[in-house]
C-alpha cells in the first residue's frame, strides 16, 4: 500500500522506498506492515519481514553504497528520523539488517526551519542520489525562502560533506 518512489537492487534483494505502508508477499499473499521502506528477494519475490527500517516520512531516492560501503543502502527523502535516530533527508542502513549503518553528518541537508515571516515550516528534501564509485552526490529541493536547493558531495566512509553547491533552484 502507498506509492513507490525509488528502487535499488544489490542483485539478491530489491529495496523499495516511498510512502509505502504495507507490502504483499506474492508467494504467500500475506501483507507485511512496513514504514516507507521494504525489501523482497529477487529469486522468489518473498518479502523480507526481518528487514524493517523505520523512516518517519517518504523516501524519494535509493542507492547501493559504492566500494567499501556496498553493504549499505543510501536513502534520500523528506524524512528527519531513521530508526529513531536524527537523519535529515540523508541516511545509510545496512542491507542485511536494516539498522542505521555508517556515519552521516546530520547537518549536510538542513532540518526543518520555521520561516519568520510566515511562521510556516521550510525544509529540504533529497530527491536524487548517484555515485562516481567513491563519493555520494545528492540533489535536494528546498521549500521556502532561504532553504537549501542544490547538490552535495559526501564521503560515505566518514559521512562528512566534501562540498555543497547552493544553486537556489530545485534540483530534482
Amino acid at each position: 500500500t502507498g506509492s513507490v518512489k525509488a528502487l535499488a537492487t544489490d542483485g539478491t534483494n530489491v529495496y523499495v522506498g516511498g510512502s509505502v505502508s504495507a507490502e504483499k508477499d506474492p508467494v504467500t499473499g500475506v501483507s507485511t506492515t512496513v514504514t516507507r521502506l521494504a525489501s523482497f528477494t529477487v529469486a522468489g519475490g518473498s518479502v523480507r519481514t526481518t528487514w524493517a527500517p523505520v523512516v518517519d516520512a517518504p523516501v524519494y531516492a535509493l542507492m547501493i553504497g559504492p566500494g567499501a560501503d556496498s553493504g549499505n543502502l543510501v536513502m534520500g527523502g523528506d524524512f528527519r528520523n531513521v530508526n529513531n535516530e536524527a537523519h535529515s533527508g540523508l541516511a545509510q542502513v545496512d542491507l542485511a539488517t536494516g539498522t542505521v549503518n555508517g556515519p552521516m553528518d546530520n547537518t549536510i541537508i538542513p532540518g526543518v526551519v520555521t520561516n519568520p515571516s510566515t511562521n510556516m515550516p521550510n525544509y529540504s528534501d533529497v530527491k536524487a542520489l548517484t555515485t562516481d564509485g567513491t563519493y555520494l552526490y545528492a540533489g535536494a529541493e528546498g521549500t521556502g525562502y532561504g532553504i537549501f536547493d542544490g547538490t552535495v558531495k559526501v564521503d560515505l566512509s566518514t559521512g562528512q560533506l566534501v562540498w555543497k553547491d547552493n544553486c537556489l533552484g530545485a534540483t530534482q
